[in-house]
């Protein structure tokens, strides 16, 4: 890895599914030497350990935790090192007597920040000052705004969901947002000082025996033969809807914090062996839980960060082993959200940057760039839109969207974008003329729009800068309105300079460009801001044909459809 010679400590951000611990057998297998592993729950120490195993099969390994406290030694005769999974609680209380590592790798290390993580790397460090620092994780983004810098130099490279979808390593999901009478509720639940909301004043307004009945009855319609997990607000709350659950006839689990350790092996294999059709819990599983089958997740309680929310989401992206579940031919996963965290956060394209780095497939090492923060100035993937390592958000307003969700039903929600040849960015919309999730792309004098009205249609227009009014092109799902638009400016347009891979999507906007954008008072135009040329073009292009999209709008009207989410 570069950037571990490069920078001494470094991160890798990859999701559910990415094969985390198959990536630190692999690193560790790279260089050798003595190294520790160091996760913090139970379920990690023996999964790490047994899948290290699939990669260095010789290496000796040992497990420190309060069960067992051994430090693995290296056997120059069997294997080039040695490994040890140590729990970080166990390992805090003797980390005086640890002995010399040649390296050191987090994983979950988004709980880094903690003084007894931070205690156990200053104690290995000294030990040796050259070890070498890795950590592993999937939201490196935390809900306190910490950043990660104490702890990591730079971060190697981010592996995003589309890439492990398209890949075949996980499965996309299909989203409904619904609401059955208590997002008003929801969205009046108190809130604590960071951010989040009070999950009792939640469990008030979801913790009702109509609600959770008639929840159960969508999810039935929708997903009733998909193994599934759930979500809840309390403790209180998920053991009310498992019985729900139960007492419907659909056979749930309930897994909470109390719950011992066998109890929840127990249930988590009553799952995995088809005896249990859900499994219900609070915020127990919303990391190091690895249920292949679970193909669908209803989320009964609203998260207010990103990071929580693609955890929950993950659990259910999961591709099957056909050698350890045949025949179960999992193709998606169905994601249900009943406490509108998909509407307030969008879907997976904007909880977790999908549009992807510009760097060729074929490039080994990751593009990279400077945080925004001149403080912290360290290196970053061109893709991350938030700095892993301080915190820092890319310095562009967020864009709020309107949303009408019809009650007591489930809607379409697209949670993520196949790979489109051109970048498409949200449409501005400064007076309502657009509502909801609509797009734009240019390929130089040529430009298409893509929205979805409220029977969640894609329409799909195309119009020269010089052309009026605009043409439709398509009307159907999103891949067949952004597909057709996608051909037409490839066809006419200059796909060398505009396509994803094109020259513009790499530069920064120019000041002219930066000027035009302030007098039409597009956001990003900002003297300081970092922008590229090509975003802030399709902007600038979006506002001077105004009144062709309000056409393309209105002719949409004509068939008796809006412009909304």
């Amino acid at each position: 890895m570069v950037s571990v010679k490069n920078h001494g400590r470094t991160m890798v951000i990859a999701p559910t599914g990415a094969g985390k611990t198959i990536m630190i057998g692999l690193v560790a297998g790279r260089y050798g030497g003595r190294w520790l592993v160091v996760q913090h729950r139970e379920e990690l120490v023996d999964q790490n350990r047994s899948k290290f195993r699939l990669v260095n099969p010789d290496w000796p390994s040992s497990v420190f935790s309060a069960h067992q406290k051994r430090f693995a030694t290296i056997k120059p005769d069997i294997a080039p090192g040695a490994v040890t999974f140590a729990m970080v609680q166990t390992l805090h209380g003797w980390r005086s007597r640890m002995p010399f590592f040649d390296g050191i790798i987090f994983d979950e290390c988004h709980h880094g920040v903690s003084p007894t993580w931070g205690a156990i790397l200053e104690a290995a460090v000294e030990k040796n000052p050259e070890i070498k620092v890795i950590g592993f994780t999937a939201t490196p983004n935390r809900s306190d705004k910490k950043g990660l810098g104490p702890m990591f130099r730079s971060v190697a490279d981010i592996v995003t969901f589309s890439e492990l979808i398209d890949g075949g390593y996980l499965v996309p999901p299909t989203a409904f947002i619904a609401d059955v009478g208590i997002a008003d509720g929801i969205a009046n639940a108190k809130r604590t000082k960071s951010g989040e909301y009070d999950m009792f004043s939640v469990a008030d307004v979801v913790d009702n025996d109509a609600v959770t009945s008639r929840i159960i009855e969508l999810w039935a319609e929708a997903a009733g033969e998909r193994q599934t997990i759930v979500f809840c607000a309390t403790v209180a709350h998920a053991e009310h809807v498992t019985a729900a659950f139960n007492a419907a006839g659909h056979a749930a689990g309930c897994i909470i914090g109390e719950s011992d350790s066998f109890e929840r092996r127990q249930t988590i294999k009553r799952l995995e062996r088809g005896e249990l059709r859900v499994i219900v819990n609070v915020a127990t599983l919303t990391e190091g839980f690895d249920c292949q089958p679970i193909s669908c997740v209803i989320m009964l309680r609203p998260e207010s960060f990103a990071s929580v929310a693609t955890q929950m989401i993950g659990r259910g992206l999961r591709s099957v082993d056909e050698a350890l579940f045949p025949g179960l031919g999992k193709k998606d996963c169905i994601v249900m959200d009943f406490g509108q965290t998909l509407i307030r956060l969008g879907g997976l394209e904007q909880m977790i940057d999908l549009d992807g780095s510009t760097r060729e497939k074929t490039d080994s090492i990751p593009a990279m760039k400077i945080c925004w923060n001149l403080k912290c100035a360290r290196p970053i993937p061109v893709q991350a839109r938030q700095c892993p390592l301080c915190g820092t958000m890319k310095p562009e307003p967020k864009k709020e969207e309107n949303f009408e969700i019809p009650s007591f039903s489930l809607r379409p929600f697209s949670m993520v974008l196949k790979q489109s040849a051109f970048r498409w960015v949200d449409l501005p919309d400064r007076d309502g003329v657009v509502r909801g999730r609509s797009r734009i792309a240019s390929a130089g004098e040529l430009w298409a729009v893509a929205f979805a009205d409220m029977s969640a249609v894609w329409h799909g227009f195309v119009c020269h800068s010089k052309e009026s009014p605009p043409r439709r092109i398509a009307k159907g799902t999103i891949d067949e309105a952004m597909s057709a638009c996608d051909a037409w400016l490839s066809e006419y347009g200059d796909a060398k300079k505009y396509s994803r891979s094109g020259y513009y999507l790499r530069i920064d906007a120019t000041e002219p460009q930066k000027k035009m954008a302030r007098q039409l008072g597009i956001p990003g135009g900002a003297r300081g801001v970092t922008v590229t040329l090509y975003d802030l073009g399709c902007k600038i292009t979006a506002a001077l044909s105004r009144e062709r999209i309000r056409i393309a709008f209105e002719m949409a009207g004509r068939d008796d459809v809006r412009a909304v989410a």
